[in-house]
């Protein structure tokens, strides 16, 4: 089963614009090889369509930013841009600072 990205909303509120997405995971979590294999989350297949440049600009942000998303369950997310592909990235995520997380299923918490 591959990952699922859904848009869920977006509201505007004077020069702020807020974005809320959902990522169904598949049932196990594939570690990240370079340069492109891992957990791919791939904007071509984002339900409601529109919000697909936002989802990107956020993304690109997130790796150009000099921090970790943090996730529910205490673990963080990296995404990684895919080279010649704008609008895929391989998302890692971290159990503690530089451990990844072991290739298995999913954990409770994510």
């Amino acid at each position: 089963m591959s990952n699922v990205l859904t848009a869920l909303s977006m509201s505007v509120a004077g020069v702020t614009t807020t974005r809320k997405f959902s990522i169904a995971l598949s049932g196990n979590y594939v570690q990240y090889v370079a340069p492109a294999t891992g957990e791919l989350i791939d904007l071509t297949t984002l339900v409601n369509t529109p919000q697909i440049d936002g989802f990107k600009s956020f993304l690109d942000a997130l790796i150009a930013g000099p921090y970790p998303l943090q996730v529910p369950g205490g673990y963080t997310v990296e995404f990684i841009a895919v080279a010649g592909q704008p609008y895929q990235y391989v998302m890692k995520i971290y159990t503690t600072a530089a451990t990844e997380l072991a290739a298995a299923a999913y954990p409770a918490g994510i």
